[in-house]
């Protein structure tokens, strides 16, 4: 069974773990070891161990995280970033979209050939780099990319890169950039089994003194797929209707809860849709309503147009206000967004995904 550790608390018959233990990866909050993702935590443990170390770097510099959407891959890697400063602060870390790691270098070298240089220089030298989100890179941008991964492989350097999907299965990659990750060491990070989500909603309710019967937990993990954002989104919704009546919660309470209605349509805001793209997409909600131009929220504001003409009756122009643009803005964020799905397999995921998790 799952073991659930609180960080800076152990249980009284517990020995003092081993620096840098799998479970000390973990977000300083209430989070749980599961055996579905023991292999992978490890795997990292001794991957990144050396960095703790005066002149030591990993053995294998390159490391591949895939796993799908709302699995946690941020989570581990944003732990790593955090840990990796706190144990070891001469050491540099960095945590980044793959392809903001593009455009901000495309940016400097088109603007001054020195500010290029010094960017270059930063995210060679920085001890831990990880690029996150590389489903989502184009053929265009994977020399650049793979020239800093070679120069970060020479220097032995830590680089963690994050996917939703394996290397075999980016069809989008440059040659180049294919060859560099053949390399890597490849580690899967799945969704959550039936019995890991059942611990983590009965371990979860009871942290917030929710009572719930037994069938009811395993009938809710049943239902739901075992992304972290969607059991969690499942906990707040159960955390609100227990706090009217404070009884125990039960199967038959649990299907007139998920079974009626969603939040589509008129219950779903614009201040929904925003945080849950921007929290998929990393980007601050606020950023999608900035009158910049801002290429990291592009194709996140595009999206949230995209979900808001179909998940709601808001009209064009409460659309486009919303975001800061006008209604001819909405109507081709839509058609380009509805065009892409048909070719781009990565974005009808995200798409979707994001559909499950308003719903």
């Amino acid at each position: 069974m799952p073991v659930f550790t609180m960080e800076g608390k152990m249980p009284a018959d517990s020995t003092p773990p081993a620096p840098f233990s799998p479970e000390q990866l973990a977000v300083p909050t209430l989070r749980p070891t599961f055996p579905e993702h023991l292999l992978a935590r490890r795997s990292l443990h001794r991957w990144v161990k050396p960095l703790l170390q005066k002149n030591r770097q990993p053995h294998t510099p390159l490391v591949f995280l895939w796993g799908p959407p709302g699995s946690g891959k941020t989570r581990l890697s944003q732990a790593l970033v955090k840990f990796l400063g706190k144990k070891s602060p001469s050491r540099t870390a960095q945590l980044l979209h793959a392809r903001e790691v593009y455009e901000l270098l495309r940016d400097a070298e088109m603007k001054n050939r020195a500010d290029f240089l010094s960017l270059w220089k930063q995210f060679v030298d920085t001890d831990l780099l990880v690029l996150e989100n590389f489903q989502l890179v184009e053929k265009k941008q994977g020399d650049l990319l793979a020239r800093l991964i070679d120069q970060r492989n020479l220097r032995k350097a830590g680089t963690l890169i994050t996917s939703t999907r394996p290397p075999a299965r980016l069809p989008r990659l440059a040659p180049r950039l294919a060859n560099r990750l053949s390399a890597a060491l490849l580690l899967e990070f799945p969704r959550l089994g039936l019995e890991s989500r059942m611990v983590y909603l009965a371990r979860k309710l009871e942290v917030l003194d929710v009572e719930i019967q037994t069938a009811a937990v395993e009938w809710l993990a049943q239902r739901l797929e075992g992304s972290f954002r969607k059991l969690q989104s499942a906990v707040n919704r159960l955390q609100v209707m227990a706090a009217g009546d404070h009884k125990t919660v039960t199967r038959a309470a649990l299907e007139r809860l998920f079974s009626g209605p969603s939040r589509m349509g008129k219950n779903l805001t614009m201040e929904n849709i925003a945080t849950c793209v921007g929290d998929f997409f990393h980007v601050s909600p606020r950023h999608l309503q900035a009158k910049t131009r801002q290429r990291t929220a592009l194709l996140p504001r595009q999206v949230g147009m995209y979900l808001a003409r179909r998940l709601t009756s808001l009209s064009l122009e409460e659309i486009g206000d919303f975001f800061g643009r006008d209604h001819t803005t909405v109507i081709h964020a839509c058609k380009k967004v509805a065009k892409a799905l048909d070719s781009n397999l990565d974005l009808c995921g995200a798409v979707r995904q994001l559909e499950t998790d308003l719903a």
